[in-house]
């Protein structure tokens, strides 16, 4: 856990917060744009994007899906690439 971070604040403190917003999402466009030049590993793609690793896989298998990335292997890696380059 951070530093100076309090881990439970009382129930009437709590009542006068306001809410907590996600960072805002990141649009497909975004991704692809990063994949659209060079073949990057999801770990790349995450640090590029200040994503969680499973947020941004998750991200890659939907377009995946659709049709928008195309995937590879190598070394026991994933590799992704936007399918425009193709």
């Amino acid at each position: 856990m951070p530093k100076n971070v309090e881990s439970e604040i009382p129930i009437e403190e709590f009542r006068t917060l306001g809410e907590v917003f996600e960072k805002a999402r990141v649009k497909e466009e975004e991704v692809l744009d990063l994949i659209r030049d060079k073949a990057l590993s999801t770990n790349a793609i995450a640090k590029g994007l200040g994503l969680s690793y499973s947020a941004t896989y998750s991200r890659l298998q939907r377009l995946l899906e659709k049709e928008k990335v195309i995937k590879r292997g190598k070394d026991g890696n994933a590799f992704w690439l936007s399918a425009e380059s193709m």
